[in-house]
């Protein structure tokens, strides 16, 4: 399957239900939504996360940019999780904070070795 690449890769479907997770992400975070909301919000994004990729292979969309959103919205929601969990229960901040730098230095790893690696996706 060929990776789609250049400018046409910023308006593939895959890609614009990634924008729609990151709203979905960040939105309720400026409105200030109650705790029950924003879990709506992102659940929301989390059901849309099982139907990106499908989509993308279906469509024949695979791109470098959709991969790269893809994790940065599973992270930014998992780290979003870990702050309301957090300010919930001040023992969890520690935990928290060690899991959500774990999870973006393995982001950032994963995308410098496949830089190295010829472009090579870090899942194959």
């Amino acid at each position: 399957m060929a990776q789609v690449t250049g400018v046409r890769q910023l308006v593939l479907v895959p890609n614009c239900i990634c924008y729609l997770r990151l709203a979905l992400i960040i939105y309720p975070i400026y409105a200030k939504v109650e705790p029950i909301q924003l879990m709506c919000y992102l659940l929301s994004s989390f059901l849309l996360d099982l139907v990106d990729g499908p989509i993308a292979r279906m469509l024949n969309q695979t791109s470098w940019l959709g991969s790269i959103l893809d994790i940065i919205c599973d992270n930014t929601g998992r780290t979003i999780m870990w702050i309301y969990a957090a300010s919930a229960r001040s023992e969890l901040w520690l935990p928290a904070v060690a899991v959500v730098i774990l999870e973006w230095l393995t982001f950032v790893s994963t995308q410098i070795m496949a830089s190295k690696d010829a472009g090579r996706h870090w899942k194959e």
